[in-house]
């Protein structure tokens, strides 16, 4: 069956050529080296504009084989209009080869005792790359200028439509500065205990939910239901303590009611495996994108996570720099944005301005390599204990992409919330 299609995919490429650049097959997508070398010998021929027969195929060769495939393909009856469906079936024969040899390297890791989680990560990877439609990854001027078009005119209609192209902050200067954030970009977020990392993280994820982005959330270090009651807190008001130990008024208790069945609605999914590694935070968004679709992906937070297995007994630098690198590939290789919170060190806190800077992000020198953008959280009322202050700046520091600058905003702590500085009465409900 295999070889059936292709020979008639290259008997209709004898037919004409030009139709065989427009297929989207490679070379490893053919069963053996005969059909392959052909195939090879005609894309060469097609790309520089030379005709696709059997004596331009043939020309220079010697190899049995390969004059064999070339007579099989000049006398067959396959049709030039048939090109793509022929494609079809050859990427189709192709991708249940490399189903069953995945599950012999599956029978392999086994019998090796290699450790289970990185075997099934790269299982999953390999499974994942065949639920791809194609494998591509080189572009002509022609087709790039097109996306290229695309690209902009969406970006226009979005703007005067008053929204960002990526997916929201929800806070309006971050947005203006950043456009959102984008398929693929890293996007760490630093700063000292008690500054609201996990507050900005959620903050970001309802309004992101509310606006009917798909979210993931990984959390490292706070188990899920706490993270649903920091969200019941921000959408009632309620005090978070309040919540958790159930002294709360009839109304009260009648606000949570609706909160929760709002809430329900939202496409939000979190997994709360603590000292999860990067291969287990690349195979849950692998699983989240098959399942229904992935917008935005959110870790919390880099110091938690637990270096892989071959990284264990290396120093703090090399695994810090290596999941900062696994959590950028995760971002690419899943198509999303990635928000990654991280941990700064304390030597700010002997600074007059206290305020971090980028030296201050704990192994900042692996996680700036890989970042497409780096902000840091700050609140004065951390260190005056000012409970009424709640002003508070988002300090984009690194962007690879665009402007820095300093975001004000205000963190309601009633709510644990983070919200856009011009809100004069925030009100958590949609």
């Amino acid at each position: 069956m295999s070889r059936d299609a292709e020979i008639a995919l290259l008997a209709a490429a004898m037919l004409n050529g030009d139709k065989l650049m427009a297929v989207e097959l490679a070379p490893e997508h053919f069963a053996d080296d005969a059909t392959r070398e052909v195939f090879c010998r005609m894309r060469r021929l097609a790309s520089t504009g030379n005709p696709v027969d059997p004596v331009t195929v043939s020309d220079g060769t010697r190899d049995a084989a390969v004059m064999a495939v070339i007579g099989e393909a000049g006398s067959s009856m396959a049709s030039s209009s048939n090109i793509s469906s022929y494609a079809d079936q050859v990427r189709k024969s192709w991708r249940l080869r490399e189903i069953h040899r995945l599950c012999a390297e599956g029978h392999k890791i086994a019998d090796e005792h290699r450790d289970p989680d990185e075997a099934l990560s790269a299982l999953m990877s390999g499974a994942t790359e065949l639920g791809r439609t194609t494998r591509g990854h080189e572009y002509g001027m022609q087709e790039l200028m097109a996306k290229a078009s695309e690209r902009v005119d969406r970006a226009q209609r979005m703007h005067q439509q008053g929204k960002t192209t990526g997916v929201p902050f929800g806070i309006s200067r971050l947005d203006s500065l950043m456009g959102g954030m984008h398929p693929g970009h890293l996007i760490v977020v630093g700063a000292r205990p008690k500054m609201g990392k996990t507050a900005f993280m959620l903050s970001t994820c309802l309004h992101a939910a509310r606006m009917g982005y798909r979210v993931g959330v990984v959390s490292a270090e706070m188990p899920a239901d706490q993270l649903v009651d920091r969200l019941l807190c921000h959408v009632t008001g309620i005090e978070f303590s309040r919540i958790r130990s159930g002294a709360m008024t009839q109304t009260e208790i009648e606000n949570v009611t609706k909160a929760t069945s709002s809430l329900a609605s939202l496409r939000i999914r979190m997994m709360d495996q603590p000292g999860c590694g990067p291969a287990d935070v690349m195979r849950q968004a692998r699983c989240w994108s098959v399942a229904g679709g992935l917008d935005l992906l959110v870790v919390d937070y880099l110091q938690r996570l637990r270096p892989d297995a071959a990284l264990r007994r290396a120093s703090r630098e090399e695994q810090v720099a290596s999941m900062a690198y696994e959590m950028k590939t995760t971002a690419a290789t899943a198509g999303v944005p990635l928000m990654l919170l991280a941990q700064v060190g304390r030597k700010v806190e002997d600074r007059t301005d206290k305020r971090p800077i980028m030296s201050d992000l704990r192994e900042s020198g692996a996680v700036e390599q890989e970042a497409d953008q780096i902000m840091f959280l700050y609140r004065d009322a951390v260190y005056t204990g000012s409970e009424r202050d709640e002003s508070a700046e988002i300090l984009l520091e690194g962007n690879r992409h665009g402007r820095t600058g300093v975001v004000r905003a205000r963190f309601v702590g009633s709510r644990m919330a983070w919200v856009d500085e011009r809100v004069a009465s925030y009100e958590g409900a949609a």
